[in-house]
């Protein structure tokens, strides 16, 4: 996907912060993108880009929804606590797609999940 590498190739200045992890296994599946801060004070980011699928979301909020969803389903976020970045230092984001248009959602990894879930 276009988007994915353009994101990752954005990242790149970010290398002296970060340990950038793409396409990486990470407890029950990959992650699109993890930032791993080198300070574990800072903040660690997990990224997951979603096209919509037009079969099953009815908007780009639900293509969001599944993204984060599948962020912590699938135990994206234990790379970072296993570097000791602390989970009030996770940020986590689902990016979707429909043609040009993009909606991105999340932030801490205190997403409300129950909001999510309930409303798919």
């Amino acid at each position: 996907m276009f988007c994915h590498a353009f994101s990752l190739w954005l990242t790149i200045n970010l290398a002296d912060q970060f340990e950038i992890l793409s396409n990486y296994q990470s407890s029950y599946g990959c992650y699109d993108i993890c930032l791993c801060p080198k300070n574990t004070d800072d903040h660690g980011i997990v990224i997951e880009f979603k096209p919509i699928n037009t079969e099953n979301e009815k908007n780009l909020k639900k293509t969001c929804d599944n993204a984060l969803r599948q962020i912590k389903d699938k135990g994206y976020i234990t790379d970072l606590l296993a570097h000791n970045v602390p989970k009030n230092n996770i940020y986590v984001y689902g990016f979707a797609f429909q043609g040009k248009k993009v909606l991105i959602s999340g932030g801490a990894e205190e997403v409300d999940w129950m909001s999510i879930l309930d409303n798919n």
